[in-house]
């Protein structure tokens, strides 16, 4: 194939390659108009059309005059593994703009590099869901490896299976099955309780899903380096949408506010303000955990402790890999070094 220069309008065309690469359009498949993707990514229609030439010259699209843009139906010569990843995608946390948006990003763009298929498949296995889905029943045929992202702990999956399994955002190894990804909850624990006691804190609310595995460990590794400092007390929500039920923040900014998962902490600063009018964060010591704050443009801005998503999403697809490329290989617990984004 021969060289071709990468276009101005990258954010653009890294979108529709990964969407390629992950089979969400398939050959044949017509692409949005000019004009749609223009008013979605703010370009002009000549700088779409610079990067629908850019997906051609590299044999990704075809270019119908008067029809539209067309994926490409895939040269049997082409560089191909083989292998094919079926991704199930934790539809409540899965928006454009959110934390796993940008990890499946990043795992896209991997798959990409290496010629790797993808299967997506958008699921909610929270509470009552989860008496309807098998993970074993919904594997599609010739599926060699199988990545969650999300919080599935709380699904108590049916694992293990005969093949790797990797889980971004887990905690369990489902017997040495499946390699968990996630935020190392002892760094996460040291940067918390630097943060609470840089503002003379003695008392934690520790805000927590019940059952929910990754958001536990966060809770008690904090507990654990909290206590030579001051007391706590863990707060548990029974489901992901409780956390809006009637208990309001406490007016009180001798109290901190510890949240292991900023969409629960989102809920709280919505209920805050609807009812004092003001952010809760000009009188309360929040901090929350996963950055969602930082990358969803509608969340309340609040202190959060946070990874690179787009790189867990490439850092998971690695670990899946390297499962393929060596069977039998053993699972890996992962922990991605997190930092801390203070507001002021």
């Amino acid at each position: 194939m021969r060289s071709v220069r990468k276009p101005a309008c990258t954010q653009l065309t890294n979108h529709l390659e990964s969407l390629i690469a992950a089979n969400v359009y398939t050959p044949g498949d017509k692409l949005p108009t000019r004009r749609e993707l223009a008013a979605q990514f703010g370009l002009t229609s000549y700088a779409v059309q610079q990067g629908f030439e850019y997906l051609a010259a590299k044999g990704l699209v075809v270019l119908k005059h008067g029809s539209g843009v067309y994926v490409a139906t895939r040269r049997r010569n082409e560089s191909q593994t083989g292998w094919t990843i079926q991704v199930f995608l934790c539809i409540l946390n899965f928006k454009e703009g959110s934390y796993l948006y940008h990890a499946l990003q990043g795992l896209q763009e991997e798959a990409l590099r290496h010629q790797v298929s993808l299967i997506l498949r958008q699921r909610n296995y929270y509470g009552h869901h989860l008496k309807h889905a098998s993970v074993r029943r919904e594997l599609a045929p010739d599926t060699q490896a199988v990545i969650f992202l999300g919080e599935y702990d709380y699904s108590r999956l049916d694992l293990p299976l005969p093949i790797p399994c990797c889980g971004l955002e887990m905690e369990e190894c489902y017997g040495g099955n499946l390699s968990p990804i996630t935020l190392d909850p002892w760094e996460t624990a040291r940067l918390a309780t630097d943060f609470f006691r840089r503002r003379k804190i003695r008392h934690v609310r520790i805000y927590q899903l019940q059952g929910g595995a990754v958001f536990a460990s966060r809770g008690a590794c904090f507990r654990r380096f909290w206590e030579p400092f001051g007391t706590s007390e863990v707060r548990e929500f029974r489901t992901p949408n409780s956390a809006n039920s009637p208990d309001p923040l406490p007016d009180n900014p001798d109290i901190g506010h510890f949240f292991t998962s900023g969409s629960w902490c989102e809920l709280k600063l919505k209920e805050w303000k609807s009812r004092c009018g003001y952010a809760a964060t000009q009188r309360l010591h929040i901090l929350s955990v996963d950055g969602k704050s930082l990358l969803v443009p509608d969340y309340e801005p609040v202190s959060t402790i946070t990874i690179d998503w787009k790189n867990a999403g490439r850092v998971t697809f690695q670990e899946t890999l390297r499962r393929l490329k060596s069977p039998g290989a053993e699972a890996r617990r992962i922990l991605l070094i997190p930092k801390l984004h203070e507001i002021p």
